[in-house]
């Protein structure tokens, strides 16, 4: 199997660049262009803020041959970037497949992972065709494993390590930031800078619907300081992936951040003209293992989602113009976002540190 290079991997960035700002220069009605496929329930863990519950359901993973029909169908409608996730996708026994398939479309795809099986990373080349590998780490070896299971860290460190040793293909980190890791920040940035890999944070979706009962979401005040060191961490160059303007969006949210989104008139009241419009719903997507498509990962089990098996796709997909929200500090979602509404700021500083963390070494 050919090897990709950072020049194609550049290049795939480009296309994507140059599809988002042709959303709104041509004024183009909604369609999929960034897809989160969520291809399968079962997981290895039971994270204790785990927002989708999937270790409690009981769906069967998507069939080889059925993404095969809904990455054609998604291709067609203008799809240009798949996220895979789960549950957890490395368990998908058709993995391998699927990330060819997906890229002989021309379809740019990355993967989300725990990380927990480093093993299995060596006997899948097709990890060679992705955009990038995202391995979801909170903190430092106790506060990681305190949410996210006894070892967890360490089998990061050796699929980590997998990667670097068999690929050359780009890694991320993202880690979801709880009181038992928030104070890790020096140690996550410091380690992310070391070994050249790029760094997203994001915060609870929903503490309180966690698979524990424990609230395990920081205090306003906490996210305030948290967000004050990334954006310092920012300025002197280290890889976090969110970008300088949509940190001080999250730093300079008005209201608690127990609420994360807010309706367009509360937006627009407590923001003005700052409001970043999310286009998650418009032009980004998640299906989620059962066939309901949902505008983001956030709104799984909140919003009213239709299921592609039941009403189609057409259907499912217009029915997420109804979603209340308008926009919110979650940084992951709201970046793209403000890329797709021209926001040049933001554009600028994700080119630039493209080049220079693509081209770094790993």
């Amino acid at each position: 199997m050919k090897k990709r290079t950072e020049l194609d991997r550049i290049f795939d960035r480009a296309r994507i660049l140059y599809h988002m700002l042709s959303i709104k220069a041509f004024n183009k009605k909604p369609y999929p262009f960034y897809v989160n496929l969520v291809i399968n329930s079962r997981c290895n863990l039971r994270c204790a803020y785990c927002f989708g519950h999937y270790t409690d359901r009981q769906t069967p993973d998507w069939e080889f041959e059925d993404i095969k029909t809904l990455v054609d169908d998604l291709h067609r409608r203008g799809t240009r970037y798949i996220l895979i996730q789960g549950g957890e996708p490395l368990l998908h026994k058709d993995i391998g497949k699927i990330f060819e398939y997906i890229h002989k479309k021309g379809i740019i795809t990355a993967i989300s992972t725990n990380g927990q099986f480093p093993e299995k990373l060596k006997s899948i080349p097709e990890i060679g065709l992705l955009d990038n590998i995202c391995f979801s780490m909170d903190g430092n070896r106790d506060g990681n494993d305190t949410v996210r299971g006894k070892g967890t860290f360490d089998k990061i460190m050796e699929s980590i390590k997998v990667v670097k040793e068999h690929y050359n293909t780009p890694i991320r980190i993202n880690s979801t930031i709880t009181k038992y890791v928030i104070n890790d920040i020096d140690f996550m940035a410091e380690f992310v800078k070391e070994n050249s890999i790029e760094w997203g944070i994001n915060y609870l979706f929903k503490g309180d619907e966690s698979l524990g009962e424990e609230d395990l979401s920081p205090s306003h005040e906490a996210i305030i300081e948290y967000q004050h060191k990334i954006l310092d961490y920012k300025k002197k160059g280290y890889p976090i992936f969110t970008t300088s303007k949509i940190l001080k969006y999250v730093l300079n949210w008005p209201i608690d951040y127990k609420q994360k989104f807010i309706t367009e008139k509360v937006s627009k009241d407590l923001l003005g003209k700052k409001a970043i419009k999310c286009q998650y719903g418009i032009y980004e997507i998640v299906i989620d293992e059962d066939g309901k498509v949902y505008p983001c990962q956030g709104m799984q089990g909140v919003f009213d989602a239709k299921n592609i098996h039941e009403v189609g796709f057409d259907e499912a997909f217009d029915h997420l113009a109804t979603k209340p929200c308008y926009t919110c500090y979650i940084p992951s979602l709201i970046n793209t976002s403000a890329m797709i509404n021209w926001d040049f700021d933001v554009i600028g500083e994700t080119v630039f540190e493209t080049f220079r963390n693509r081209f770094s070494k790993n």
